[in-house]
Order: C-alpha cells, then structure tokens, then sequence
C-alpha cells in the first residue's frame, strides 16, 4: 500500500515518500494500474518521478525548472536508479526534440506556460504516443482549458476512445485536482 503525507496538497513531502504531487485517489488508482512492462512519460519531475520508476520499466521525465531538476537529478543519482531518463528543456530544445516513442502512460503536471510551453500543446503531442495499455493523467486539470470540455468530447479530441475516465477533486488542490484516463486492468 502506499503511504501518503497528510499534507499532500502542499507538495512538500512528495520526494520523501516517493509518491506523485497528485490527489491520493489517483495516486491508489496508479499503483493498481501501473505494471513493471510499462513506459512513462511525464511532464514535471519529482515525487512521481521516484514513484514511476519502482513501479514501471522505463521513465522519461521532462523538466523545465533547473534548480528543481538539478534537486530530482541528485535524488536520482544518490538511490542509483537509472531506469529514469530526466531531460532539463526549454520550449525550442522540446519543440525540436520531442519523444516520438510509445507510451503507456502520460503525466502531464508541469507548471503551467513556464517557459512558453503551454500544456494544450503537450497533450495534443503527447497523447498520440500512448500505446495500449493506456493511461493518461491530467493534474490541476481545473487551470487548464479541457476543463470547458465534456468529459466524452475530451476523449474524443484527444483520441482517448474505450478509456475510462475518473475524477479526483480535493478542497486544497489547486486547479481542483486530477483526471485520469485510462484502458489498463
């Protein structure tokens, strides 16, 4: 079982406890999801950086803060996981190297328009990677504008057809919390 810090909404102890900056539910629903045969890709390193990696074969983590890759980065390095790959960018670095691989599973949690990167332009490149089993994670979906969306035309904008989709909001999350697609069992 995972454990979780109380304070989670803070984001404060996520490194600690090697778990995502994301809504508990959602967090118990991705342990349950998550299998050892699985690529991520994930926008915004950290706690769930860590996470990922125990529980899937290979992450690739994108980074746009360098002070908070620079920390994640030395994390990485002192428990010698190196089935992550962390890559600092900038939006033209990402715009000319984005991955073109398969996915199982997509975070998008970054900052938002931090560096001119818009997080509408991460899913639309994102989401088409994703190869079944798929799982998609939106978290602080309430700041971003699929919002406005229903949840079925969401899913059919972004080609997420024959997955489900659950929602997680918490009082204290920013952006009222996490959205999570998916067709794995």
């Amino acid at each position: 079982m995972v454990k979780i810090p109380e304070n989670i909404h803070t984001g404060k102890e996520t490194l600690e406890y090697e778990v995502p900056w994301l809504v508990p539910e959602a967090i118990f629903l991705l342990d349950k999801l998550l299998t050892k045969d699985m690529r991520v890709l994930e926008f915004g390193s950290g706690g769930s950086t860590l996470f990922f990696s125990k529980r899937t074969r290979s992450v690739t983590s994108f980074e746009d803060d360098l002070k908070w890759y620079t920390k994640v980065l030395g994390i990485l390095n002192k428990k010698k996981i190196t089935n992550v790959g962390l890559v600092f960018y900038t939006k033209k670095w990402l715009e000319d190297n984005f991955p073109t691989d398969g996915f199982n599973c997509v975070l998008i949690d970054n900052k938002i328009s931090r560096n001119g990167v818009r997080r509408k332009w991460l899913l639309e490149k994102s989401v088409p990677l994703l190869t079944e089993p798929k799982i998609f994670i939106l978290d602080n979906y309430g700041t971003f504008s699929s919002d406005k969306l229903t949840d079925e035309a969401f899913i059919e904008k972004y080609s997420l057809e024959g997955c489900r989709e659950e929602t997680y909001n918490h009082p204290k999350w920013k952006g009222c919390g996490t959205r999570v697609f998916y067709n794995a069992s």
